[in-house]
């Protein structure tokens, strides 16, 4: 069962509606586990703040174990 936040990230992405880091707070173990919301990530990365990254290692430090053996998520 994917995310509903990731769901609507796959139907708004580059249409309707502009994504950034901290939409994702709180889901972003979810988008890094998803092939479309891992990239995502990986663009926003190399261009954010250092507060971003922050804020999101800070999310995905928890479930790095098994992020580190997951398709998507070990980028």
């Amino acid at each position: 069962v994917r995310d509903s936040l990731v769901e609507e990230f796959r139907s708004t992405y580059g249409k309707s509606r502009q994504w950034g880091l901290r939409d994702l707070l709180g889901h972003v173990v979810a988008f890094c586990q998803d092939q479309h919301g891992s990239r995502f990530i990986q663009q926003r990365l190399e261009v954010c703040s250092d507060v971003d990254k922050q804020l999101i290692f800070d999310e995905i430090i928890p479930a790095a174990q098994s992020l580190m053996t997951d398709v998507f998520g070990n980028y």
